[in-house]
């Protein structure tokens, strides 16, 4: 290597080790951009888009494979073809926020940007029953929350 490149090289280390990695950055995420940070719905909205794998994303499993790995769920199954509901109703009126089925799944999700959980998941568990009862397909519950899952249902 010639010495110009390795002088190149020193500058760009001496420029590197100046960076404060201490002080990070405020940056906003576009919802906060758009003014709805906290609004459940419009983020169900977006997560029922990202999960469905056949959408114009062009991400196809991606989010869904990385959904489940997060939860640390097998995802070795099927996960082509995800469909995704939105605020789909059970037998007693209760809303789930997202349902997203194939041939080989059904996963509901609670999703529950800063409050607790105070839903009636027995009833979303025989919804989703009930809706595998005829596809034999399996099924994953999720609650999604920026709060650890040992205080989510006390907040």
């Amino acid at each position: 290597m010639d010495q110009e490149k390795i002088q190149s090289f020193n500058k760009l280390l001496e420029l590197f080790s100046k960076i404060n990695l201490d002080k990070k950055p405020k940056i906003q995420t576009f919802m906060q951009v758009s003014g709805y940070p906290h609004f459940e719905n419009v983020c169900s909205n977006i997560l029922a888009f990202l999960f469905t794998t056949d959408e114009d994303h062009g991400f196809n499993e991606l989010f869904i494979k990385s959904l489940l790995e997060a939860a640390g769920i097998d995802t070795s199954v099927q996960l082509d073809n995800i469909s995704a509901e939105r605020e789909v109703a059970t037998s007693k009126n209760n809303r789930i926020d997202i349902v997203l089925t194939n041939d080989s799944i059904i996963v509901g999700i609670e999703n529950k940007v800063f409050s607790g959980v105070n839903n009636d998941l027995p009833d979303y568990t025989r919804h989703l029953e009930e809706l595998a009862s005829s596809g034999g397909q399996r099924i994953i519950k999720i609650v999604l929350s920026l709060y650890d899952e040992n205080t989510v249902a006390q907040q």
